[in-house]
């Protein structure tokens, strides 16, 4: 790209699925909350804590700020999710499983 050299790579490949076509309502909160913990600390180890809270002016100022946008992402989800569902009910998209 642009004759310039990039390299990555991935910490661990650690990629799992589940069926959810079971999950109620109490099941997906609570598994949904534990995937919001392991990504919110694996997100807080990747770089210093100190610096990142102190950076937006101290106060509740970034913390509500993030919750703002944690529960519009969410909204945006729902939202996604619904569309995703429709076009798949009417046969507008193909969805596979188990892949």
């Amino acid at each position: 790209m642009g004759g310039a050299d990039y390299y990555w790579r991935q910490l661990k490949d650690m990629k799992a699925s589940f069926d959810a076509s079971d999950f109620n309502a109490k099941g997906f909160a609570a598994n949904i909350t534990v995937w919001a913990i392991c990504l919110a600390r694996a997100y807080a180890r990747s770089g210093d804590t100190v610096v990142i809270s102190s950076y937006p002016g101290g106060g509740t100022v970034f913390d509500e700020a993030i919750s703002r946008f944690a529960l519009a992402y969410a909204d945006q989800t729902r939202h996604d999710h619904k569309a995703l569902a429709v076009a798949v009910g009417n046969g507008s998209l193909l969805a596979q499983t188990e892949i």
